[in-house]
């Protein structure tokens, strides 16, 4: 009666266009519209085998955000329940993803909202916390010349390298599945399988930063090669023009504590940053970087204070 009553008389959680792409996507859009009303957010949507299969979506944001992509033109294909793998169409490319964690919002972000811009023409690009692919993706749609995508999350590895393998663009982009600090030899990185895509490793700072932000209910462990912000520079063979970091802390240690002639054979620098941007700026301004900070969430700051992207751009 509940839902009835809401679809009669309101509020409705779904806006005209919204509604289109749930049609577009569901194979029984009345039914699934009724769920939501009761909060249920379950999709009836076709398998890849070409039968009808429930894609249950643990929060409402994973619905909006998914209908949202849809909605942009990142459109849905198809659902493998056996392997919780969601097939969408990315720039007339295969891309698969999770229904879970940041692996919707990340492409939102990415092609959508173009957090990072959209100007790479010819840039040699070191996507460090590659994820699923979506950035590196972006990079090489808006004209770098070569993306290394660096990953080190077992986790996604295969997604990974599934969505570049699919790229019209992979001729362009290299997989390096290490993750990236200070030092050189291995780590731990921890793990929440519902909530991919914040995994950071274990030695950050020896702070218990991430436990009291992110709130796991549960952690996998695992053990990966690390390299030094120095080792991967040298890898590269000498200048670059743009370091991304969505590595989950470690911005803090690579960007503190690498040598200021290592950091400086970066033209320019992304940086993801999650504890607070005032020691980053202050380093990068130190060595002659222009910097300019862009809030996590634009005009809702207070939901995320410590997390935002900061643009830093080497200055002749």
């Amino acid at each position: 009666m509940s839902a009835l009553r809401t679809l009669i008389w309101g509020p409705r959680p779904l806006r005209p266009r919204l509604l289109k792409a749930m049609a577009e996507i569901s194979v029984t859009p009345m039914r699934d519209y009724l769920n939501i009303l009761n909060q249920n957010y379950t999709l009836h949507v076709k398998s890849t085998k070409g039968e009808t299969v429930e894609l249950k979506l643990d929060k409402a944001n994973y619905l909006f955000q998914l209908l949202e992509l849809q909605s942009f033109g990142i459109k849905f294909s198809s659902y493998d329940p056996d392997q919780e793998l969601i097939f969408l169409n990315l720039c007339g490319d295969a891309f698969c993803i999770r229904p879970k964690g940041y692996h919707i919002e990340g492409l939102l972000h990415m092609f959508r909202d173009k957090i990072y811009g959209e100007d790479f023409q010819d840039a040699y690009v070191l996507d460090i916390g590659a994820f699923t692919g979506d950035s590196a993706i972006s990079f090489a749609k808006w004209g770098a010349r070569k993306v290394v995508a660096i990953e080190p999350s077992p986790s996604v590895l295969d997604i990974l390298k599934a969505n570049l393998n699919n790229s019209r663009f992979r001729d362009k982009i290299d997989i390096l599945p290490v993750a990236v600090s200070d030092y050189d030899g291995s780590s731990t990185l921890l793990i929440n399988e519902s909530l991919e895509g914040a995994e950071y490793l274990s030695d950050f700072h020896g702070s218990s930063f991430y436990d009291k932000l992110l709130n796991y209910d549960s952690k996998n462990f695992a053990k990966v090669d690390t390299w030094s912000f120095k080792h991967l520079i040298e890898y590269t063979g000498g200048e670059v023009d743009i370091v991304k970091l969505d590595c989950k802390g470690a911005e803090y240690p690579i960007l503190l504590n690498t040598e200021a002639d290592i950091l400086r054979l970066v033209k320019r620098y992304i940086v993801a940053y999650h504890a607070g941007p005032e020691r980053l700026v202050a380093r990068l301004e130190e060595l002659g970087y222009k910097t300019r900070i862009q809030p996590a969430a634009p005009g809702h700051e207070h939901l995320f204070p410590t997390a935002g992207t900061l643009f830093a751009d080497r200055q002749k």
